[in-house]
């Protein structure tokens, strides 16, 4: 996925890169959700065609874009079958804030504006693949013959 291709999945998405070119040792992207800028250095985990899992250990959060705070961010996707013709994608993230991080975003509803940030990224992830598998010819390359 390219800088530009990542922007368009998410009006709250600003920038990604990837580290490690086709080895896929991991990627920096920038982010915000609710009001809050996030950097993350995922480190690549799990590759492998049906399931990526990047951890970032030390996300750098800026509350209001001011208020400097660290934090551990995992996120996880799969492909699942769905059937004869079709696949489903799962996308979840999780992370590990300072307990006044935490608070301060129970008191302004944050689970929420994650949760919409997510069904946003993934669906449009989703579009994405879709996309590239359709212009590479759509060959299906579960069967083998």
């Amino acid at each position: 996925m390219t800088d530009e291709e990542y922007r368009a999945c998410a009006k709250g998405h600003h920038a990604m890169g990837v580290i490690g070119g086709a080895k896929r040792l991991g990627l920096i992207n920038v982010e915000e959700i609710a009001g809050t800028l996030i950097v993350q250095h995922y480190r690549t985990e799990t590759a492998l065609p049906d399931h990526i899992h990047f951890v970032s250990a030390a996300s750098e959060g800026f509350l209001v874009h001011l208020v400097p705070f660290t934090m551990h961010v995992w996120w996880d996707m799969t492909v699942a079958p769905a059937g004869d013709d079709a696949s489903e994608l799962h996308c979840s993230i999780g992370f590990d804030a300072p307990g006044w991080v935490t608070a301060a975003g129970a008191m302004v509803g944050n689970n929420h504006f994650v949760r919409k940030h997510l069904v946003e990224e993934t669906g449009n992830f989703a579009n994405d693949i879709t996309a590239k598998y359709r212009n590479s010819g759509g060959v299906d390359r579960r069967s083998s013959g």
